[in-house]
């Protein structure tokens, strides 16, 4: 299970940053939500990378769930002028899924 919860976390990283890159570069969105959207996908990818169970460690995972789901709602107000509701539900059902994962293999 650890392996399965440091492939998830990482693409997942991996795809907050890609997102965040193409919302730079292309003006999509709000220049902060891309910017940490950016940030927390590196936070991501550095819980995959070290998985050492420390307190630092589950901050940092809990810190980047939480930028993710910030970035997506600056996203989507810039965007469209409201939250897509089944899109942050979704969201919270992996943050909650990743969440478990870590804490299960603990």
């Amino acid at each position: 299970m650890d392996f399965i919860f440091k492939v998830l976390i990482i693409i997942y990283g991996s795809f907050d940053i890609i997102a965040g890159a193409f919302g730079l570069k292309y003006k999509k969105g709000s220049r902060l939500g891309s910017i940490l959207m950016i940030v927390a996908g590196g936070m991501l990818i550095v819980v995959g990378i070290t998985r050492n169970h420390s307190i630092l460690n589950t901050t940092t995972l809990l810190g980047g769930l939480i930028l993710t789901h910030i970035a997506a709602m600056l996203n989507g107000i810039k965007m469209y002028v409201n939250i897509n509701k089944g899109h942050h539900i979704v969201r919270l059902i992996i943050s909650l899924a990743m969440i478990s994962l870590y804490l299960w293999t603990k």
